[in-house]
């Protein structure tokens, strides 16, 4: 029986079950992070499930711990999640040639970049369903193929143009008039 990331988050509210009182609701969010950055990590990097799912256990094993206060639970679990994370490299080495198809994950991965860029400014991006995920090199070139002969590198061009570096964030008009035409032209719809 594969231990998800949904069992181990059943046990942190089960552990934070009062998480109206703000110290509490502050743990149990601290937590929640931490296994959203080890999973998109481990998801982005192609690390093992399996031992993703022995950190889970672990995880599990520290909540259910009930001689540690909320407060050396986030601590230990920090801990622990922060030494199986891959480093920094292996991620963005990962992330320079990952594919990612998903337009829901790309949307994913860009409005994190975006929030991360923007630090604690106050502008907040476009819901989902207001923001399409642009390619730039468009998935569907035109018959003059400007951009697969534009496209050199190790990945074939039906690889490159679902890498993260080929997709922006982008509201429907100017994605729509974006389309398929040459960079230069692309840009002012940007």
């Amino acid at each position: 029986f594969p231990v998800t990331i949904a069992v181990f988050l059943m046990a942190v509210l089960n552990r934070f079950q009062n998480h109206k009182n703000r110290e509490v609701f502050q743990s149990l969010s601290v937590i929640v992070r931490c296994a959203e950055i080890l999973s998109f990590y481990w998801i982005i990097c192609g690390e093992n499930a399996q031992d993703l799912e022995n950190i889970w256990i672990e995880g599990i094993k520290i909540l259910d711990a009930t001689d540690l206060t909320n407060e050396e639970v986030v601590r230990k679990i920090r801990q622990k999640f922060g030494d199986k994370l891959p480093s920094k490299s292996d991620l963005k080495r990962a992330l320079e040639v990952k594919v990612i198809r998903s337009s829901k994950f790309a949307r994913y991965i860009l409005k994190k970049f975006e929030h991360h860029k923007l630090g604690s400014a106050t502008w907040v991006l476009a819901g989902s369903s207001t923001l399409d995920v642009e390619h730039i090199a468009p998935k569907t070139p035109d018959q003059h193929n400007y951009w697969k002969k534009s496209m050199d590198g190790q990945l074939p061009y039906s690889a490159i143009i679902n890498c993260i570096g080929n997709q922006m964030l982008l509201s429907k008009g100017p994605n729509r008039s974006a389309k398929n035409k040459p960079l230069v032209d692309k840009i002012k719809n940007y």
